[in-house]
């Protein structure tokens, strides 16, 4: 829900695309009266650095663009446009030829009352105090722009005192007017595997805290000691009081060590009073397209856009732990910091059999996982750890399983081209029948037949390294008519309707999902 007073100022739609004789291919968005379509020359991360570079080494191409672009926002009653070209030559003819065109754009643009606003790749950092824009003139194709949409660093070690990202606002402050400069600030929670990140949803991120509950008594106590610390932990969950992070390592199912750091009303606060510091008014913010987002960020965006104070609650993350006995009642209760998830408790006279149930709660206290629960027999003192039910355990020592914290999508291949069937119930498990080839879709028995989930969004545990390959799987049918392509979310993460163009960027702020590197669905402030 939208912060009382909080309003959608725009929208930006992706559907349209350069054509190879300067023209516009794909779908117009339909316009809801503040939408900004954007036009691109990439999809599901290719770019077609052909088109670009063709159209501005052809006269006849270009103004054909020309035409086109301005008859498209003129017929369709947009209030601008939004370009995203990618890949322009890095040499400095090409720099000047896309300075050139996008200055006519702007010329024709601006006669009939519109707007026309340029996204850029994001640049390199050669020195302290030098950028490499690639083929970007940053402050020529400010000159005659309304807007120059810069992407920030997605890495949040970037974001450090003194770091990559300020180094970013004070070179970028200095090459366009802080009135034209809009940053992109990434949203999401940030999953590093080697050199890779990986964008994740905000309760996405905290799932692997809760793979693994461990319960012990201590050299022998009648004492239960309860904790999310488990052998897959490299490094505990530690609170960043600089960016307002946690942070944490674990090792994979695969065995390599991942690095999560998860997003949140707190961490987003920080990055923007560091762009405030620069008198930077202008964000862009991309979040999860799902709306796997903590809740609170829209407060502090509303915050920011109001010229309030950034304030975020004084609470932190948490874990609440319940131990009931085998009849229900209720033996232990508490609630402790995530950073220092270790709960005591003494079991009560006859109890043997304990489930210990726990669940991550948000700032406000509300929970952001489902549960995960263990049994631990506390006559003889043991510890019975897994993730999930001892049932679910049992049921699935021979075969694999998979589950998830969050709604996603079975398809009837393993693809983004196939059907979607329905989607995954958070918290169920659901048995893994086979696998592609590439091991990157699982084929699920659904209760009520077969599909495939991709194994990016979904945790699997059990015999996972028995599972069969699936060789003869149908092609995907193509449909006849060509829709506008949706934009690569990273995922298959539900709510999903037919395919579609790609989700709407909505503006001051809105609780959507968006699109890491382009426009999906972002919340979009203006700071005044």
């Amino acid at each position: 829900q939208l912060p009382q007073g909080a309003a959608v100022t725009h929208e930006a739609k992706a559907g349209l695309y350069l054509r190879g004789d300067g023209a516009l291919d794909g779908v117009a968005p339909v316009n809801s009266g503040y939408t900004l379509p954007v036009i691109r020359n990439w999809t599901d991360g290719t770019v077609r650095t052909d088109l670009i570079n063709n159209l501005l080494a052809d006269p006849g191409q270009q103004e054909n663009q020309l035409v086109a672009v301005e008859q498209t926002i003129i017929q369709n009653g947009y209030p601008g446009v939004i370009i995203d070209y990618r890949g322009v030559d890095a040499v400095p003819s090409a720099r000047a030829d896309y300075v050139r065109l996008i200055e006519r754009l702007a010329d024709r643009l601006h006669a009939a009352g519109k707007t026309i606003a340029v996204r850029v790749e994001a640049p390199r950092q050669i020195s302290a105090d030098s950028w490499d824009t690639l083929g970007y003139d940053w402050a020529a194709l400010s000159e005659s722009i309304d807007t120059l949409i810069v992407p920030a660093p997605v890495d949040p070690r970037a974001y450090q005192a003194g770091g990559e990202t300020e180094a970013l606002l004070a070179w970028a402050t200095s090459q366009v007017e802080r009135r034209k400069l809009q940053l992109e600030l990434p949203g999401q929670s940030v999953e590093r595997a080697g050199n890779y990140l990986l964008m994740k949803g905000y309760q996405e991120s905290l799932q692997p805290l809760l793979s693994e509950i461990k319960a012990e008594s201590p050299d022998g106590s009648q004492e239960v000691v309860v904790t999310l610390d488990n052998p897959r932990l490299l490094q505990r969950v530690a609170w960043d009081e600089s960016t307002g992070m946690y942070s944490y390592s674990y090792i994979d199912e695969q065995g390599f060590e991942r690095t999560v750091y998860i997003e949140n009303a707190a961490s987003i606060a920080y990055k923007l009073n560091m762009m405030d510091g620069y008198n930077a008014r202008d964000v862009a913010l991309v979040v999860n397209p799902a709306g796997d987002t903590d809740p609170n960020i829209w407060n502090i965006l509303y915050q920011f856009q109001n010229n309030g104070e950034l304030t975020t609650t004084t609470n932190r993350m948490s874990v609440s732990y319940t131990v009931s006995d085998s009849s229900g009642n209720v033996v232990a209760q508490d609630t402790r910091p995530l950073d220092e998830p270790a709960m005591a408790f003494l079991p009560a006279g006859g109890s043997t059999e304990l489930k210990v149930e726990a669940q991550i709660l948000g700032a406000n206290g509300q929970p952001v996982t489902v549960p995960a629960s263990t049994v631990y027999n506390a006559q003889p003192a043991e510890t019975t750890a897994m993730a999930g039910s001892v049932e679910s355990a049992k049921a699935t020592e021979n075969v694999a399983t998979v589950t998830t914290g969050q709604i996603v999508n079975v398809r009837e291949g393993p693809g983004t081209a196939y059907p979607v069937l329905g989607q995954i119930t958070p918290g169920n498990t659901y048995t893994v029948l086979g696998k592609n080839e590439a091991g990157d879709w699982w084929q699920i028995d659904t209760g009520n037949g077969s599909g495939w989930t991709i194994n990016q969004l979904v945790d699997a545990s059990g015999a996972v390294d028995s599972v069969a390959v699936i060789s003869d799987i149908p092609e995907p049918v193509v449909a006849a008519a060509a829709a506008a392509p949706a934009a690569n979310t990273g995922g298959e993460a539900a709510p999903a309707a037919a395919p579609a163009p790609a989700p709407a960027v909505v503006s001051a702020p809105p609780p959507a999902g968006g699109i890491p590197f382009g426009y999906g669905v972002q919340a979009h402030m203006v700071h005044t």
